[in-house]
C-alpha cells in the first residue's frame, strides 16, 4: 500500500515540477519586463521634471523695473 502511494506521489511531483519550472521561467519574463517599464516609467518622469523646470526658468518675471520694451530678445538680454 505504501509503495503505490509514493508511487502516486512520485508521478503527482514530476508533472508538477514541469509546471513550476515553466512557472517560474514566465515569472522571470514579467519580471523583466516590469523592471524595463519601471525604467521607463522613471526616464518618463525626469523628462517631465526636466521640462517642468524648464517652463519655470522661462517664466520668471522681475517686478519693480520699468520695461522700456517689448521686444523678447532685449528682454533676456537685461535679465
Amino acid at each position: 500500500m505504501r509503495d503505490k502511494v509514493e508511487k502516486k506521489l512520485s508521478i503527482c511531483t514530476n508533472k508538477n515540477t514541469g509546471k513550476f519550472t515553466d512557472l517560474k521561467a514566465e515569472n522571470q519574463q514579467i519580471k523583466k519586463k516590469n523592471q524595463k517599464l519601471k525604467q521607463g516609467v522613471q526616464l518618463l518622469s525626469e523628462r517631465d521634471e526636466n521640462m517642468e523646470n524648464e517652463k519655470r526658468k522661462n517664466n520668471v518675471a522681475v517686478q519693480g523695473l520699468p520695461i522700456e520694451t517689448n521686444n523678447k530678445q532685449e528682454l533676456k538680454e537685461d535679465l
